[in-house]
């Protein structure tokens, strides 16, 4: 059931409401059945003004730190990514320096030195992977957090603004209720008196 069903269903019992209060005594006027739909309508939507002024208030509150925490680790990855470049350019040249040394001939020694440049290069670039790979994890843990929390507050907001409606269109039935259980109690209790006398 969708939420469009839910408030089709919703309108079809307020029709029927207050067709049912029209005809039992209240009148067929029509300009009281009016002006009560537009007080139930100005009613709904100050409720509906409410609930989303409180939810984007909400909303606005828990996503700074949020937001916050996304634009540091965005940061923290452009300076990764620069780390990466400036990296990969030592390893291009290194690359470069060890072809033309292969070309030309070359000593043990300047061996050892652009394979151990090599060597700490490629360690470099792993360790920044890594550490890459380990902010992407953080920001879409926090990105999914954000919209799980959003999605929640539009939920709870929505229910809330269903159980308001429902409260201010069957008010006067919880009412008749309420008064015909006070009534049958006071019954009650005048028939034990007259029993007891």
């Amino acid at each position: 059931m969708t939420a469009s069903d839910i408030v089709s269903i919703r309108r079809k019992v307020i029709v029927k409401k207050l067709h049912s209060m029209g005809k039992k005594g209240q009148g067929s006027d029509p300009v009281a059945m009016i002006i009560g739909l537009f007080s139930v309508l100005i009613i709904a939507y100050v409720a509906i003004a409410l609930l989303s002024l409180t939810s984007s208030m909400t909303t606005g509150n828990v996503c700074k730190d949020y937001q916050n925490q996304i634009t540091q680790l965005n940061g923290q990855i452009a300076g990764l990514n620069s780390q990466l470049a400036e990296t990969n350019s030592q390893l291009q040249t290194c690359s470069a320096e060890y072809n033309n040394l292969v070309e030309q001939n070359i000593t043990k020694k300047d061996f050892e030195d652009i394979k151990g440049y090599f060597n700490i290069t490629q360690i470099q670039i792993n360790t920044i992977n890594s550490r890459l790979d380990q902010i992407n994890q953080n920001y879409y843990s926090t990105q999914n957090l954000l919209v799980n929390q959003y999605n929640f507050s539009v939920a709870l907001n929505f229910v809330l603004a269903l159980e308001f409606l429902s409260f201010t269109f069957l008010k006067n039935e919880f009412a008749v209720v309420a008064i015909e259980w006070v009534n049958k109690k006071k019954k009650a209790r005048k028939k034990k008196k007259d029993e007891e006398r």
